[in-house]
């Protein structure tokens, strides 16, 4: 008994260390919100300093822009909100070649719409649906799309996704994170913790989590994703 004993007080206490890490909704982070047309007028100013960032929907496929991305993008600065741009991806491409043109044409088309500057946070692939695409094709069509975006902007992109679309869809890569595109903003509602695919994004584990698709924020109508940023500076995920 006395040898279990003491075989089982240092196990519960690095199971109680280590919970005690691990990252929760509850925990203090910094919050922040994105928003789309779906919101229509913010009304930025009453948001408050609570909200310290802010992903805007800049653009859709290669024909779609965000009609609220630039006055999103001015007023939410003028209240000292960081801010960053996303783009909602539409794979498309019947073959390998095609998918990866359809990448890179989709990054161009996004990077001429969002107009990131030093200083905002890396713009974002929102990756949630395939267009049909396969795996094989479908990983090829994001490596394409980052790719190009990357050298349009001289920084790593982002990633915006859900564990089960990045387990099934892409087979659970971990190409992404082993190449350099570190930050994951992981899309995990209703949980205390969310989960992190390919194998803890290669260790990184997750950037940005929206935790929740119907938060509550003062100047904003109806309901909008709420954000947590487990770091306590931006440098790391800022446009260099």
């Amino acid at each position: 008994m006395e040898a279990r004993t003491r075989l089982l007080v240092p196990l519960l206490a690095a199971l109680l260390t280590s919970l005690a890490a691990a990252p929760t909704a509850s925990a203090d982070f910094l919050k922040g919100v994105d928003v789309s047309n779906h919101q229509a007028e913010i009304k930025w100013s009453q948001v408050g300093d609570k909200i310290r960032f802010a992903f805007l929907k800049a653009s859709e496929s290669t024909d779609f822009v965000d009609a609220w991305y630039d006055r999103n993008r001015k007023l939410a600065k003028r209240n000292a909100i960081k801010v960053g741009a996303y783009h909602f991806g539409d794979p498309d491409g019947n073959f390998q070649k095609a998918a990866r043109r359809d990448g890179r044409r989709e990054a161009t088309f996004f990077h001429s719409i969002a107009r990131p500057r030093s200083g905002e946070l890396l713009p974002v692939l929102d990756l949630e649906v395939t267009g049909g695409l396969p795996p094989g094709r479908l990983k090829a069509w994001a490596m394409a799309f980052m790719r190009r975006l990357d050298d349009l902007v001289r920084g790593k992109p982002m990633i915006y996704t859900s564990p089960y679309f990045w387990e099934t869809a892409m087979d659970d890569t971990k190409w992404f994170a082993r190449e350099g595109y570190k930050a994951l903003w992981i899309a995990h509602w209703e949980t205390d913790r969310p989960s992190v695919p390919a194998d803890n994004w290669a260790g990184e584990g997750w950037t940005f989590w929206q935790y929740t698709s119907c938060g509550a924020v003062k100047g904003i109508a109806g309901c909008v994703d709420k954000n947590n940023y487990r770091y306590r500076f931006f440098g790391r995920v800022s446009i260099p």
